[in-house]
């Protein structure tokens, strides 16, 4: 189900965040650590990490819990974060072929 804002007189719909924008924005600076340092201290590169951080790479099961590991931010909760986001990208990059399928059943 979509989740919608009104801005400027319009109805906006609200995707889901990615987990990595929360992390960047949110649960790194609260708890003073880099991107620079979370990369190194889970084993990752550092693109690898940015990319994630920046939405642009999805956080795994094992990178979820290597940053539970090195941050205490719970893996489930990045993991039910990037289905949900996953999700809503797929709706809305398959949305006509999705439209196209018959409901069979009520």
């Amino acid at each position: 189900m979509n989740k919608y804002i009104e801005h400027e007189e319009e109805l906006v719909v609200i995707y889901p965040t990615h987990p990595g924008t929360l992390l960047k924005k949110e649960v790194l600076p609260a708890r003073k650590v880099s991107g620079v340092a979370l990369a190194q201290a889970i084993g990752a590169s550092r693109p690898d990490v940015t990319n994630m951080l920046n939405g642009k790479q999805p956080v795994t099961p094992w990178l979820a819990a290597r940053i539970e590991a090195a941050i205490g931010f719970p893996a489930e909760l990045l993991l039910r974060m990037q289905e949900r986001h996953d999700l809503a990208a797929i709706r809305r990059e398959k949305a006509d072929q999705l439209a196209a399928i018959p409901r069979i059943a009520a």
